[in-house]
This record gives C-alpha cells, structure tokens and sequence, in this order.
C-alpha cells in the first residue's frame, strides 16, 4: 500500500506539470491547434488526472504486482487530482484576499509590494469549474 502513494503524487505531478507548467505551453498550444478537442482536457484536473493514472497503471502492474487496484487507480488519482487542484485554488484566494487588505490597510502601497503582488508566481492560477458538482467559486470582498 506504501508504493501506491508514490504513484498517486506522481500523477497528481503529472496532471498539474500537464495543467499548468509553462514548459509545457507549446507543447499544449501545439497539441490543441491539431486536436482542438484537447483543449478540455487540459484545463480539467478531473480528467488529465485520470488519464495520469492510466498511464501510470502499467508501471504500477511490473512495479508494485498489484491486479484490483489496477482498476480503481486511474478512478483515485482522478478524484486526488481534482481535489489537489481545488485547495490550491482556495489557498491562492485565501493568500490574495490578505495580501489585498494587508495592502488597503496602508495608505500607500510601496512599489516593491505592488511588484510582488503582480509578479505572484501562481497569479495566473484561476479556478476552472468542469461539471455541476464543481466547488464554487469564492468572491471575497473586502
């Protein structure tokens, strides 16, 4: 059972490098000018977990010799996925609703606060609902 959390993080890996990494831009922008169908695909955490865990099954057969599990793991790393992405959605907006008041609270902001909040590494992070069961978005004001 241990072995099978490595390859839960490792399609949780795979999902978000597939979802958001920037070395993957072109490759995606490639991909979806070809097959525009893709497009869906990469923007749902829900459904590049899955196929994450279908790619890993293989390994997971030769590796671990598991034969049930095999069935349910892309279905796991599926809803792993789905969730890892939504708390890091909630921690974004929980993380810019304190930088925007810590920032209201001043009078001025300073030029080195504003470059930070602008050039936040994860700004462009945004929530992406992909079905009726979906986690609301949270508008929080201030």
């Amino acid at each position: 059972m241990n072995g099978i959390i490595y390859y839960w993080i490792a399609a949780v890996g795979i999902c978000f490098i597939f979802k958001y990494g920037t070395i993957l831009q072109k490759f995606r922008q490639i991909t979806i000018a070809k097959f525009p169908y893709l497009e869906n695909l990469y923007k749902c955490c829900l459904c590049m977990g899955f196929w994450a865990g279908v790619f890993l099954t293989p390994i997971l057969f030769l590796k671990q010799n598991m034969t049930i599990e095999l069935i349910v793991f892309p279905f796991t790393t599926s809803c792993i996925s789905w969730f890892g992405d939504h708390f890091l959605n909630f921690l974004l907006q929980v993380t810019n609703f304190i930088e925007q008041t810590n920032i209201s609270r001043q009078s001025q902001p300073t030029q080195e606060q504003m470059d930070k909040v602008m050039n936040h590494p994860l700004k462009s992070v945004s929530f992406n609902p992909t079905s009726k069961g979906a986690m609301p978005n949270l508008n929080i004001k201030h």
